[in-house]
């Protein structure tokens, strides 16, 4: 048989039922994930978070605790400001210089903000943006982050 002059149909590749996945669509816990540990640890954190989300966090922050030296955790700020802020805390040890979290976003300090020209940019209706202020006088402009 002729497959290329076409007296011969090719055979149709099965088709999958509305809403049903392969594995090829779902996130792989085995070996070929190492290259990326971030589906790794949302798959577990998603099938532990199925069961209980607290459980989930704990044992999240204590196998950190364990991999890394230290977990992260949110509680009330003890910077010295008007509002009722949450602070980051670090349970366990790192090394001084550590990157232990990064919030992304463009970064504004208060000196910066005196000696810019143009700040006009940022009061664009147009473009959606989310302002974070730190107690320093920082600012932090989210904007297509969030």
């Amino acid at each position: 048989y002729d497959l290329d002059s076409g007296g011969v149909g090719a055979p149709e590749a099965p088709k999958l039922p509305p809403g049903a996945t392969n594995a090829a669509m779902e996130a792989s816990i085995g070996p070929s994930s190492h290259t990326n540990p971030l589906v790794t640890l949302e798959s577990q954190v998603a099938a532990l978070a199925a069961e209980d989300r607290l459980a989930a966090s704990r044992l999240m922050s204590e196998y950190l605790g364990l991999r890394v030296g230290y977990s992260l955790w949110v509680g009330p700020s003890q910077a010295q400001t008007p509002q009722n802020t949450a602070g980051l805390y670090l349970r366990g040890y790192a090394p001084p210089g550590t990157v232990v979290a990064m919030y992304p976003g463009r970064a504004y300090s208060s000196e910066m903000m005196l000696k810019a020209k143009d700040f006009a940019h940022l009061a664009n209706p147009d473009v959606p943006r989310h302002f974070v202020v730190r107690f320093d006088g920082t600012l932090i402009d989210v904007h297509g982050v969030i």
